[in-house]
C-alpha cells in the first residue's frame, strides 16, 4: 500500500514544530541505504500540528518541510526536484474519512515546484506563502503535493513510501481556542433548569476572521451545556449551535446567531458588556463575558463567563 503522510498545519498566535520519524513497512526497512529522493515529512502520530505566527502584515508563510535525498555518503551533484500539486491526495482522503478539505484556489496561494539541493547539502525547504485576504476561514484548505520528477540525480531514485504528501491547513483566529466555561441558563421552572455549569471544557472554533463557534466538548459537537441538576450537565443538541462575532478593533462580542439550526439566536439586550479580553503579556485570549438568548426570550438566556486554556 502506498504511504501517503498526514499533516495538519494551524495558522494561530504560537510556534512550533512537529518531530519527524521515519515509517516502516514490508517495503522499507531500517537497513534500507540506497540513495533516494523524498518529501521530508514523515510524522507521526498523524495529524501533527504545526503552528506559525500571522505578520502583522504580509503574507502567510507556510513551513512545508523540506525535499531531501537519502543517500549513506556525501552529496557530490545538484539534484533538481520538480513536485506537482496532486489535488486527487485531497479528494481520496475526502473519500476515505468524510471531511470536506479542499484546494487553496491559485490566486491565494504561492508555491514554487521546483527545488535544487546543491553539492554537498541534502535538502532544500519547501516553503508557501498565502495571502491572508483571500482566505475564507470558515473553510478547511489542504495542500497536495507529490515529487514528478529529478534532474542530474545519477543514481538516484524517487523514494515511493515518500513521494507524496497531504498537508490540511487549518486557519484560526485569535478567538480560537480551548476554554473552561462557568455560567448558568435561566430557563424555568426552578429546580427542573437554572443549575450552574461549571468548569466545563468548552473549544471556541474559528468560522470567519472574527467569529468563533461553541463546541461541547462532552458532547463532541457544536452545542452549548445547560445544567439540570447539582453537577449535572444537558444540552439542546446541535440546533442552539450559538456563533459570536468580534469587532477586531475593540474585541466587543457585537453578535451572536445559530449556526445549528433556524431557532435564533442573538445578544442579550440588557447586558452591554459583552467581550473578549486578552492577556497583555501573551497578547492571548484572558476571558470571554458573553450573555446570548434564543428566540428572543428573556427567560431562554445563557450567562456565560469562559477562561482561556490555550491553543486547540
Amino acid at each position: 500500500m502506498k504511504k501517503i503522510k498526514y499533516l495538519s498545519l494551524a495558522l494561530a498566535t504560537i510556534v512550533g514544530m512537529a518531530s519527524c520519524e521515519k515509517k516502516f513497512d514490508d517495503n522499507f526497512n531500517t537497513n534500507y541505504d540506497g540513495k533516494t529522493v523524498m518529501i521530508n515529512y514523515a510524522v507521526e502520530p498523524t495529524p501533527a500540528l504545526i503552528v506559525v505566527e500571522p505578520p502583522a502584515s504580509g503574507d502567510l508563510v507556510l513551513d512545508l518541510g523540506n525535499v531531501s535525498i537519502s543517500t549513506p555518503g556525501e552529496n557530490n551533484q545538484e539534484i533538481t526536484v520538480k513536485l506537482r500539486l496532486n489535488p486527487t491526495l485531497i479528494a481520496d482522503y475526502n473519500s476515505q474519512h468524510g471531511t470536506a478539505f479542499e484546494a487553496f484556489n491559485s490566486s491565494s496561494i504561492n508555491l514554487p515546484l521546483t527545488f535544487k539541493i546543491p553539492a554537498g547539502s541534502k535538502q532544500a525547504p519547501i516553503i508557501a506563502r498565502v495571502n491572508p485576504a483571500l482566505i475564507d476561514l470558515s473553510k478547511k484548505y489542504a495542500i497536495g503535493l507529490s515529487i514528478e520528477s529529478l534532474t542530474g540525480a545519477d543514481g538516484y531514485s524517487i523514494n515511493p513510501l515518500y513521494k507524496d504528501c497531504l498537508y490540511s491547513v487549518l486557519v484560526k483566529n485569535k478567538y480560537d481556542g480551548k476554554f473552561k466555561l462557568n455560567g448558568v441558563h435561566n430557563r424555568p421552572p426552578a429546580g427542573t433548569y437554572g443549575f450552574p455549569y461549571l468548569d466545563v471544557d468548552m473549544e471556541m472554533h474559528t468560522t470567519g476572521a472574527s467569529s468563533v463557534r461553541f463546541y461541547f466538548s462532552d458532547a463532541g459537537d457544536y452545542g452549548h451545556p445547560i445544567g439540570i441538576g447539582p453537577g449535572t450537565l444537558s444540552w439542546y443538541g446541535p440546533g442552539i449551535g450559538p456563533n459570536l462575532t468580534v469587532s477586531p478593533s475593540t474585541n466587543a462580542i457585537i453578535g451572536a446567531n445559530n449556526l445549528g439550526g433556524a431557532t435564533v439566536i442573538d445578544l442579550d439586550p440588557s447586558v452591554t458588556t459583552h467581550r473578549y479580553t486578552f492577556n497583555s503579556s501573551t497578547n492571548k485570549p484572558d476571558k470571554i463575558y458573553v450573555s446570548f438568548r434564543y428566540n428572543l426570550n428573556q427567560d431562554r438566556r445563557f450567562f456565560d463567563t469562559l477562561t482561556y486554556v490555550g491553543p486547540r
